[in-house]
């Protein structure tokens, strides 16, 4: 990162004496203070900043943080409110680049009273089917070697 001709620390202090969130969120994207950055709009419940921060700061094949899906499933599980179209949209997100385990998401969602279990039935289901392959191909390749080895 190239140095800035300020220091950054006093420049963090002062946008938040100031309350300018702008500059916050400017700062500690630089910083690379990504959980900041998502403390933020989780502070002023901007649901749809929450989801555009995470898709550009949580993209690991561009040097983000995948953790940050997981705080933000854990802030919509605890928020008591109907946040459903935002947890599909954070669902598709865990789902295709495989960052939680469907039990995590189940005990972390199961929180919120107000989401119903239709939000993550498709997931679960999808996981269900993409597990029952896998043990399908394992159990496929085990009578494979071990009929390569009685024949033998």
């Amino acid at each position: 990162m190239e140095q800035p001709l300020y220091d950054a620390d006093l420049a963090v202090i002062l946008c938040e004496m100031n309350r300018f969130k702008d500059g916050l969120l400017f700062l500690y994207e630089k910083m690379k203070l990504y959980k900041e950055v998502i403390a933020c709009y989780m502070q002023d419940h901007d649901h749809d900043g929450l989801i555009a921060c995470c898709k550009k700061l949580g993209d690991s094949t561009h040097g983000g943080d995948p953790s940050l899906w997981c705080d933000l499933l854990k802030y919509f599980g605890e928020l008591g409110e109907d946040c459903s179209k935002e947890v599909k949209e954070v669902l598709s997100y865990i789902e295709r680049d495989d960052i939680l385990p469907p039990i995590v998401v189940l005990q972390t969602l199961s929180r919120n009273p107000c989401l119903a279990l239709s939000v993550v039935k498709g997931y679960i289901a999808r996981k269900l089917e993409q597990e029952t392959k896998l043990i399908e191909n394992d159990r496929k390749s085990t009578e494979k070697y071990q009929a390569s080895i009685l024949g033998t």
